[in-house]
């Protein structure tokens, strides 16, 4: 594994870092690749490097059998079941994933099955698809693949908060995803604090460095900052404070500058 990179974060203390032998903290970083980034939030899902040929394997092996095994007539009336883990065809490749139902429209009669539609996430990348219609673009998964973990998971940026405004949230997605969408990052999980946890917020609480040598080049929410495409959390709930006090030097700059969501000045009401 490259720079210790690893698939699970290790004991970290308060401020969500790992001290090494001279007592000095440490980032644990995993390389990742990020494969999709959703439209708020700032959540996105990654797929660690190290399982890259898993995953390659994975994928020929699936539309191997489906070309070995195509759905039949009676397939295109397959109902599977919300939360089912299926085989879908992805519409702009053409290629079959593994996919998680998450909504189903049975308005059209049985008849007019091209009226119906499957909701589908791409496990393995995080992206979603509405599937319209029979003709076996939704298949039963085999029991096989259907037993291997999800090879994206989902995280958010750690310690930043979308602006208030819609266009401010487009925004600072779209410059979020060409940051990332497709590259290769460096992700440190940080802590989930007590209140976030009973929150419901989806995603994993993360920082993300576009290079492994965090010493010549900014994380990208401090990217993000700076640029006034996102605020910085007040409550401080993931990050380590030498980080959070970045960020803050980060908004400053940006409020000084009225960039973007600070373009009326301060509305947060905030003191920074």
């Amino acid at each position: 594994k490259k720079n210790g990179l690893h698939d699970e974060a290790e004991a970290v203390d308060g401020d969500g870092e790992q001290p090494d032998a001279s007592g000095k903290h440490q980032r644990l970083l995993m390389e990742c690749l990020v494969a999709h980034v959703h439209t708020a939030d700032l959540r996105f899902c990654a797929q660690l490097v190290e399982n890259g040929q898993q995953l390659n394997k994975l994928s020929v092996e699936l539309n191997k059998y489906m070309i070995e095994n195509p759905p039949s007539l009676s397939a295109a009336l397959y109902k599977p079941k919300l939360g089912e883990l299926v085989a879908a065809l992805f519409s702009v490749d053409n290629c079959w994933y593994r996919a998680k139902v998450v909504k189903q429209d049975r308005s059209g009669a049985r008849s007019a099955g091209d009226r119906d539609s499957t909701h589908v996430i791409f496990i393995d990348y995080g992206n979603d698809e509405v599937i319209s219609g029979g003709g076996g673009k939704v298949a039963p998964l085999p029991s096989h693949l259907a037993k291997l973990p999800p090879m994206a998971r989902e995280y958010r940026l750690a310690g930043v908060l979308s602006g208030p405004d819609t266009e401010d949230v487009l925004l600072a997605t779209d410059t979020f995803s060409e940051l990332t969408t497709n590259k290769y990052v460096y992700l440190q999980k940080e802590k989930v604090a007590p209140s976030i946890a009973a929150s419901g917020v989806t995603g994993e609480p993360c920082t993300l460095w576009l290079s492994a040598t965090e010493e010549h080049q900014e994380d990208v929410a401090t990217s993000l900052l700076r640029q006034g495409l996102v605020r910085v959390d007040p409550e401080r709930k993931c990050v380590p404070r030498a980080l959070w006090e970045t960020y803050n030097a980060a908004q400053k700059k940006a409020l000084a500058a009225h960039k973007h969501i600070w373009r009326y000045g301060d509305f947060t009401g905030v003191e920074m």
